[in-house]
């Protein structure tokens, strides 16, 4: 069965998935009161958990290969490690990949971004230039952050010693049609990524928001927001403007393949996914 993808003017998404894992709403939003997600059952599993896909976007743009996020990669103790055998799949071999877009530098973003060989974690992606928020990098290197985020030595540090990472300062184009967007809340320099061809738009929202209830509750932030007032504004001003501008969401935590849009049902906002 080939990968999901859809076509967006001359560009191809495709996506891919890492491995999934799954948590109690009230882990997540421990400040939401049970009554309240009994409009949202349709997302929950049997034992009462809520699934989170841990979603790659793979963009081919003319020739050029970009990849959006890495998942946690295939180290021990990770729910991840199948981001490899989707790139198998896909017929993309890592050395094609000419570009990485880190939304973000939590270890379910990042894990692949290295391998481990001969005990040194080295670059995944050896011909890819790491693209990254400077924001988040200068936040994830302050020693009070780094020395509880083993990910950031693994899987972010020895992408800056390969001299393969670049810093960005706020939204910015990369091709004609990648752009970033940032959507700062869930950390420092969170961002996203608007895909653009012809009259068609896709925005992978990385972390700006984990599940299609927080399209009908922008102002739910998990407890794992760095700023949880300034993440449920960037969530409300990034959905507003997916509806009016009638964009496309690539989300890599919604049910796999994490492909659709905002629709209205009894003037409400909810998520629909591409059929």
């Amino acid at each position: 069965m080939p990968l999901p993808q859809i076509q967006v003017g001359s560009i191809t998404i495709i996506s891919l998935s890492d491995g999934s894992m799954a948590a109690a709403p009230a882990g997540v939003w421990p400040s939401v009161p049970a009554e309240q997600w009994e409009p949202f059952q349709e997302y929950f599993s049997p034992d009462g958990t809520l699934a989170f896909n841990l979603g790659s976007f793979l963009i081919r743009e003319n020739d050029s290969w970009t990849l959006v996020d890495t998942g946690f990669g295939n180290r021990p103790n990770t729910r991840g490690g199948g981001l490899a055998a989707e790139l198998r799949r896909a017929e993309v071999s890592p050395d094609q990949i000419s570009r990485v877009i880190i939304t973000h530098l939590h270890g379910d973003h990042i894990g692949g971004n290295t391998v481990d060989v001969d005990g040194k974690s080295v670059p995944a992606f050896k011909n890819a230039r790491y693209v990254l928020q400077r924001a988040d990098w200068a936040h994830f290197q302050r020693p009070d952050v780094k020395s509880t985020s083993l990910p950031i030595v693994l899987c972010a540090d020895p992408i800056e010693e390969a001299g393969q990472l670049d810093l960005l300062d706020g939204g910015q184009s990369l091709t004609a049609g990648i752009s970033t967007i940032l959507t700062p809340g869930h950390t420092p320099g969170h961002q996203s990524v608007l895909i653009s061809s012809g009259d068609q738009k896709v925005v992978v929202l990385g972390d700006a928001s984990h599940s299609p209830v927080q399209i009908a509750q922008p102002g739910w932030s998990p407890a794992f927001d760095a700023n949880p007032e300034q993440s449920a504004k960037t969530r409300a001003d990034l959905f507003d403007r997916i509806e009016q501008e009638g964009l496309i969401i690539a989300a890599g935590h919604y049910p796999y393949p994490g492909l659709g849009g905002i629709v209205r049902v009894e003037g409400k906002r909810r998520w629909q996914p591409l059929s």
